[in-house]
């Protein structure tokens, strides 16, 4: 049994009929959640992977605390912790970082390979 139909039986359906009772949330729901949120999150993952690696698309999955954080501080005006804030400059220095690497390694094969050529 798939994990989604477990979910399906779990979760509380109260209030879901109402939902589905306007058009445009029902609408809003499918799409905004469906296929922008979820189709394409699955798109931009595989198009990290195939462009930067796996070590870097792993890291984007911290990607979205620090939208959430940002729009929380900016936009709704929620009090944000220093804490949280340090948390935002790791995961950007951690994401930095392995950007950096791939790209540190990424040069240093294609200069082993030119002199491998070469000879």
């Amino acid at each position: 049994m798939k994990a989604w139909w477990l979910r399906a039986l779990i979760a509380p359906t109260q209030g879901m009929t109402e939902v589905f009772a306007d058009h445009r949330a029902a609408g809003g729901l499918i799409l905004g959640l469906g296929l922008c949120g979820t189709g394409l999150a699955y798109v931009a993952c595989y198009h990290i992977v195939e462009n930067l690696g796996v070590l870097a698309a792993s890291s984007v999955i911290y990607a979205p605390s620090v939208v959430a954080l940002l729009i929380g501080a900016a936009l709704i005006g929620e009090d944000v912790p220093s804490t949280s804030y340090l948390a935002l400059v790791l995961i950007l220095a951690d994401v930095g970082l392995i950007e950096w690497s791939s790209r540190s390694q990424a040069t240093w094969h294609k200069v082993q390979h030119r002199s491998a050529v070469a000879q």
